[in-house]
């Protein structure tokens, strides 16, 4: 039975990841530091735990450890050993990177720095490290994984660094990274400060949305996403070197479109509009001709069907 680990497994991809792995094939580990960067409660939700766990403590396989700590993070791997890891620990979102750079460098770059030097120093030769469509920035679509990466938000920025140095390790130590540049997950469980979850919390709290018109995102349902990195295990198993993949839909939706849809849940939905700031991108679009060939997978939940599920699990969730 292989070891896997996923860092940032409290969190809305890495908990959902969490639930579909097979538990009979692999055994599990869980490395995140709970931060308040948004309600701790909702990521306890996403594991089913009854209350925190303490810093540098363990529930069962779930640790609380902070890839800056680079002192507990290597006690955990003297402890134990780990055959692959699934790098999805990050300070996330484009809009507050720029007012909080430091943050932002210290827990991307130097966080995943710390997590592949662990990597080399015990061995561990498979690493999945997700990165992101804001790489690209404003490049032509759809955006290919061989296209020079022009990141527009210091977010982006940190992830075009975090490839760098998952190429640097590559290159000069011998261990293979699968990269995954990840397009707009959204669905059950998805963070407080993303799009839908922000405009449903907006309506309920009496507030009106801000909306960002002629943008479009190239949204990728939880579900369709956890199924693509699921079939990235078996192919990083077998990958010398390094290799880049898009995980999205190829499918862009505009925010019209979107404001569409919540209508029809929501009719007396409100919002604002206003220009798009320099820092957000106008449209994410993957090209995927790569991602299906080599992982064999095709979307399979539409945009209208996926927000739905998403609010079936808000109003469960918020109790509404």
């Amino acid at each position: 039975m292989k070891n896997i680990l996923i860092t940032g497994g409290a969190g809305f991809i890495g908990s959902s990841l969490y639930k579909k792995l097979d538990q009979n094939r692999y055994n599990i580990f869980i490395i995140d530091n709970f931060s308040n960067n948004y309600d701790a409660k909702q990521k306890l939700h996403n594991l089913a735990l009854k209350r925190k766990i303490q810093k540098n403590k363990n529930y069962k396989n779930i640790f609380n450890i902070d890839i800056k700590d680079r002192k507990n993070l290597e006690n955990f791997f003297k402890e134990y050993k780990i055959d692959l890891i699934i790098h999805l620990a990050a300070l996330p979102g484009v809009h507050f990177s720029n007012e909080r750079m430091r943050d932002y460098f210290e827990n991307n770059v130097k966080g995943s720095f710390n997590v592949f030097e662990m990597a080399k120093k015990y061995r561990i030769e498979k690493i999945i490290f997700s990165s992101s469509s804001s790489i690209y920035g404003n490049n032509r679509v759809p955006f290919k994984e061989n296209f020079t990466p022009s990141p527009i938000s210091f977010y982006g920025f940190t992830k075009v660094e975090g490839e760098n140095i998952a190429k640097f390790f590559s290159e000069n130590f011998g261990m293979d990274f699968l990269i995954l540049r990840l397009f707009t997950f959204y669905g059950p469980s998805q963070r407080p400060d993303l799009m839908l979850h922000k405009f449903f919390l907006n309506h309920y709290n009496g507030k009106r949305s801000v909306v960002f018109p002629n943008t479009e995102r190239d949204f990728t349902y939880i579900d369709d996403g956890v199924e693509m990195i699921k079939r990235s295990i078996e192919y990083v198993e077998n990958l010398k070197g390094l290799d880049i993949l898009n995980i999205g839909c190829s499918k862009p939706v505009k925010i019209e479109e979107v404001l569409r849809i919540i209508k029809k849940l929501i009719p007396d939905f409100k919002y604002v509009e206003e220009e798009r700031k320099s820092f957000d991108m106008k449209r994410t679009f993957a090209d995927m001709k790569k991602s299906k060939r080599i992982l064999e997978y095709e979307p399979k939940t539409d945009i209208e069907e996926g927000i739905r599920k998403f609010y079936l699990w808000f109003k469960e969730y918020y109790r509404f």
